[in-house]
């Protein structure tokens, strides 16, 4: 894209009134247009993640000088358009809290929030939300270490989680919950949504390793040749994990392999029935170009989405991978693709954000190939043969608005259509990709900073 095109200054719409806070609050500036909204931030973004729990928050995990040096910082906010008249955290507050309003066409009025913000003395690359407790989150750090916020008071208490039977653990007195284990930096984080107490965080060392979080006990660990950029809990399936790394390859474990008693502790036994995963299916996904990123279908349990270096995405059915993928969409983007999440809302409709600074989403048409005869799920199980789905992309809706790297991006839970962008430009961006123009986010402009 050209500079001019990238900059595009004259696009650019600045807040209409700003709220002054009292001295030590950190200002947040931020651009509304329709029901599209900005959200800037000091450091560069490295990803953004929707809470699984409420429609209103949005964590947002940032890097000093592009997460190569420098430290890192996790922001919480209360996003516009989403926040709630009855949130706790904003009642609480007894001042205004780092809040600006914004006139927007037909007397709406958008607020927003930071909530929390915690620190590192290194980048932090990655986030994601527990799915036991609507305040914690987990953060990858550039040290080599996951750490663990509450950010209502910065300590997370684990001993709540729901669902689990979690007993009671030695916490520290302040600060983040820490897990030490990996040998390089964290790239990638992800909580389980069936063993809610399970963490997985994937790093540089050539390793993925799964968390028990309530005893802050490293219960596994996946090995890998080359980096692990992403892995990633199955939503349908709790024994499977699927990865991708700097070997290209797509990679699946299976968790239900029980070490023999006398090689395993009974609580270890108990509290997962399993102690190590076994490498079930190992395949170059990329023809040799890196795998950087993958995310599982929400409506099939056997459909995972993988990103290439190569700008490519591709397709896998499970249960057919040796046959190669339902899709294959070379230079899908001109640069890597970032990062990628499929819709919660539709089986068909895919987003991705890549280094070409351009966010695209995709919508999937599927129909069995000529000749073959469509067979059920159990049918396959049993045995049959499986007649390889036809899948083709029919529509493509590219958004060029930031003017940077696109590290990360997320759907909401809530909110149908509602889709967040992080960038190095240091902007997350709030728009519906199903929306008319006006709905858009502005063009972000490249800008210097102090």
């Amino acid at each position: 894209m050209a500079e001019m095109q990238r900059m595009a200054l004259d696009k650019v719409h600045p807040p209409m009134t700003r709220w002054h806070t009292r001295p030590g609050f950190r200002s947040l500036d931020g651009f509304v247009q329709g029901r599209a909204s900005v959200i800037p931030v000091p450091l560069c973004c490295q990803t953004c993640r929707f809470s699984p729990f409420r429609p209103d928050l949005l964590a947002v995990a940032t890097a000093e000088l592009f997460g190569i040096a420098g430290g890192g910082r996790l922001h919480v906010f209360s996003i516009p358009n989403a926040a709630s008249s009855q949130s706790p955290e904003v009642h609480q507050k007894t001042d205004p809290p780092w809040q600006h309003t914004f006139t927007v066409p037909g007397a709406a009025v958008a607020a927003q929030y930071e909530l929390a913000s915690f620190g590192t003395s290194d980048a932090i690359t990655d986030c994601a939300w527990s799915e036991s407790n609507e305040h914690i989150i987990a953060a990858a750090c550039g040290d080599g270490v996951t750490r663990l916020w509450d950010f209502r008071s910065e300590k997370p208490d684990f001993t709540r989680l729901r669902g689990n039977n979690a007993g009671p653990s030695d916490w520290p007195t302040s600060g983040a919950v820490e897990l030490r284990g990996h040998r390089a930096e964290v790239c990638g984080v992800d909580w389980s949504t069936l063993d809610r107490q399970l963490l997985l965080s994937s790093s540089w060392d050539g390793s993925a390793m799964l968390w028990d979080v309530p005893r802050l006990a490293c219960v596994c660990a996946l090995p890998h040749l080359q980096c692990v950029y992403a892995a990633t809990f199955s939503p349908r399936r709790r024994n499977v994990v699927a990865s991708v790394s700097a070997d290209g390859h797509l990679r699946l474990f299976d968790l239900n392999c029980p070490l023999p008693y006398s090689a395993a502790s009974a609580v270890d036994q108990d509290i997962l029935g399993r102690c190590r995963g076994t490498l079930v299916c190992d395949l170059e996904a990329h023809g040799g170009c890196e795998a950087l990123c993958l995310d599982w279908s929400k409506y099939n349990e056997n459909e995972v989405f993988t990103g290439g270096s190569d700008g490519s995405i591709r397709l896998w059915d499970l249960r057919v991978m040796a046959k190669g993928p339902l899709i294959s969409r070379t230079r899908l983007h001109k640069l890597a693709v970032r990062d990628l999440k499929c819709s919660p809302f539709s089986g068909d409709v895919l987003a991705t954000a890549s280094y070409d600074t351009n966010v695209k989403v995709i919508s999937l048409s599927r129909h069995l190939q000529e000749g073959s005869i469509e067979r059920t799920e159990a049918q396959c199980n049993r045995g049959s043969s499986f007649s390889k789905e036809q899948c083709t992309i029919t529509q493509e809706k590219a958004f060029g608005h930031h003017a940077e790297f696109v590290m990360g991006i997320d759907w909401s839970l809530f909110q149908p259509n509602l889709i967040a962008s992080a960038s190095w430009d240091r902007h997350v961006c709030l728009w519906s990709p199903l929306g008319n123009e006006h709905q858009y986010p502005p063009m972000i402009c490249r800008r210097a900073r102090q």
